[in-house]
């Protein structure tokens, strides 16, 4: 299964960068053949994931807050379709992102998440889609699992 990473250095108010240099090789050599993009601006998350599943990737890796998790997961939709049937998430668990770990069953520690994904040890999540008008008349739609907020 081909493997995609996804970081937000700036997720947790740079929290990842700061740890990215230790947890990138740890990641590295569980996953040496997944390729890795990193964030740049808002929604890019969105789009990076957008095109990796196009381009075949079925395993994506999260390394980044709620938000950063938000984005990708509506990276997999396109005209409210799943662009993909098989798609596995990885979430890696940071203090911030403690309840959503919780929910879903992720390992708290991050060698043990790490070895959960290598392993593919998969939880089920339902996806929720919510459609809304925004104060410009535009209609949207987004997507989300566990909980949702604005």
């Amino acid at each position: 299964m081909k493997t995609f990473i996804i970081v937000n250095p700036s997720a947790y108010r740079g929290k990842v960068r700061k740890r990215w240099p230790e947890m990138s090789q740890q990641i590295k050599r569980r996953f040496p053949e997944a390729s890795i993009r990193f964030t740049e601006y808002k929604n890019h998350d969105t789009e990076i994931a957008r095109s990796a599943i196009k381009k075949g990737f079925h395993k994506i890796l999260i390394v980044g807050g709620n938000g950063t998790i938000n984005e990708v997961i509506n990276g997999a939709f396109e005209r409210g379709e799943c662009l993909e049937d098989n798609l596995r998430f990885g979430i890696f668990p940071f203090e911030e992102n403690r309840y959503l770990c919780q929910k879903l069953q992720v390992p708290q520690d991050f060698n043990e998440a790490l070895y959960a994904m290598e392993q593919n040890k998969v939880r089920c999540s339902p996806v929720t889609m919510v459609q809304y008008t925004t104060m410009n008349d535009e209609q949207m739609r987004r997507y989300f699992i566990n909980i949702a907020c604005f």
